[in-house]
C-alpha cells in the first residue's frame, strides 16, 4: 500500500511537470543527474546590451579628453578670432587670435580751390551728419596758392554728405551753390556725397563747381 502511494505521487508530479512545459527527465532519486538546463529563448543579458549600446558616460569623458588636448595644443586657451589691436575701431577685448579684421580711422584730405572767389574768408568743410556747422572744420592755405586744405579722420566705409562754405556763417548764406549740377544731392540741401574708402584718401574740389579736380580742370 505504501509503495502504491509513492507511485501515485510520482505520477501526479510528472503530470504537473508536463503541464508546465519543462523539458526535464525526472528521477528524484538518481544523484548522477545534472540540474536542468534552461534553453536560450533569445533574451539578452546585461553584458550583451552593454556591447550593443555605447556607454554615454564614456563618450562624454572621451570628448572632454579630446577637448583638453586641443586646448593644450592651442597654448592652454580656446582660440577666439577677432581684432586684437586696442587702437582699432572694432577692437575685441575677448579675442586672442588676430584674424586681420581690424579697422582704423581713415585720413581724408580735402583740397579746395578758391581761386575763383574774390575776398576769400576762411573756407570750411561743413554739413551732413558728420561735419557740423560752418566754422567747425576750418581749412588753411599755408603757402598762399589759393588751395585750402584740411585732413580729418573718418571711419572706413562711412557714407555721408558735405559742403564747402566761405566763412563761418550761422545761416548757411556762405555755402557754395552747386544746385542743378551733377554732384548736387537735391534731397540733402544740394550737398556733395562722400563714400569713405578703407585707406587714406584725397578729395580735390573747386568751390561752387562739381568735379574731382581743381577749378578749370577738365
Amino acid at each position: 500500500m505504501r509503495d502504491f502511494r509513492f507511485s501515485i505521487f510520482d505520477f501526479r508530479f510528472l503530470l504537473l511537470l508536463g503541464a508546465a512545459g519543462c523539458d526535464y527527465h525526472f528521477n528524484a532519486f538518481d544523484p548522477q543527474l545534472e540540474p536542468p538546463v534552461w534553453k536560450d529563448t533569445g533574451s539578452q543579458t546585461a553584458p550583451d546590451l552593454a556591447e550593443e549600446e555605447p556607454d554615454a558616460v564614456t563618450e562624454v569623458r572621451v570628448t572632454e579628453i579630446d577637448a583638453g588636448k586641443d586646448l593644450a595644443e592651442a597654448g592652454g586657451e580656446t582660440p577666439v578670432p577677432g581684432c586684437t589691436d586696442p587702437k582699432a575701431l572694432n577692437y575685441n577685448p575677448d579675442a586672442n587670435t588676430d584674424d586681420g579684421s581690424c579697422m582704423f580711422l581713415v585720413k581724408v584730405t580735402f583740397n579746395l580751390d578758391m581761386s575763383g572767389v574774390k575776398d576769400v574768408d576762411i573756407p570750411c568743410v561743413a554739413g551732413g551728419d558728420t561735419f557740423g556747422m560752418p566754422g567747425d572744420n576750418p581749412m588753411s592755405d599755408p603757402d598762399g596758392d589759393d588751395i585750402w586744405t584740411i585732413t580729418v579722420e573718418l571711419a572706413p566705409g562711412l557714407t555721408t554728405y558735405f559742403t564747402f562754405t566761405d566763412g563761418a556763417c550761422t545761416d548757411w548764406s556762405c555755402k557754395e551753390d552747386i544746385a542743378g549740377q551733377e554732384c548736387a544731392q537735391e534731397r540733402h540741401y544740394y550737398d556733395r556725397y562722400l563714400v569713405v574708402d578703407v585707406a587714406d584718401m584725397v578729395v580735390n574740389a573747386c568751390f561752387g563747381e562739381c568735379g574731382d579736380g581743381f577749378c578749370g580742370a577738365e
